[in-house]
């Protein structure tokens, strides 16, 4: 009891010093894993398939480790993760579409501002611009990816 209760506290999962995580972040780990395969039953779940699949949840969490590694398929760690913009941008588009947000309306405009322009790009400068745009592209270039 005294070895396990040294020793049993820890999981490494992919070897090497310092990649120990605690077994009930491990057993979190294996219920999510346990979830998805439950979900991916659908209809066809019952409790005879769930508890098939929770004894052996454990050696299909290998199989799928061992097959993505066989297939060098890597998925990020977590810690850095590349975000993915494009339904936000999709979304806001369809909203400034359907609020006509740079469309002319005569009952919209700026009360406060009486000498304010409508046209926000009226004193910019496009040869500033383009000068400026050059430089960040040979900045950002440098950027490792």
């Amino acid at each position: 009891m005294a070895h396990s209760v040294m020793w049993n506290r820890f999981w490494n999962g992919r070897g090497g010093r310092g990649n120990n995580i605690a077994l009930d972040l491990h057993l979190e780990h294996l219920n999510n894993y346990l979830k998805s395969f439950l979900k991916g039953l659908g209809p066809n779940l019952n409790e005879s398939s769930a508890t098939r699949i929770s004894k052996s949840i454990g050696i299909l969490k290998e199989v799928m480790d061992k097959t993505d590694q066989e297939l060098a398929n890597t998925r990020p760690s977590g810690l850095h993760h590349a975000p993915q913009d494009e339904n936000d941008i999709k979304t806001l588009v369809a909203v400034f579409r359907d609020s006509e947000l740079f469309r002319h309306h005569p009952q919209r405009e700026f009360k406060s501002f009486p000498g304010f322009s409508k046209n926000l790009l009226v004193n910019l400068k496009y040869s500033k611009l383009c000068h400026w745009m050059r430089e960040k592209l040979k900045d950002w270039r440098e950027v490792p990816v």
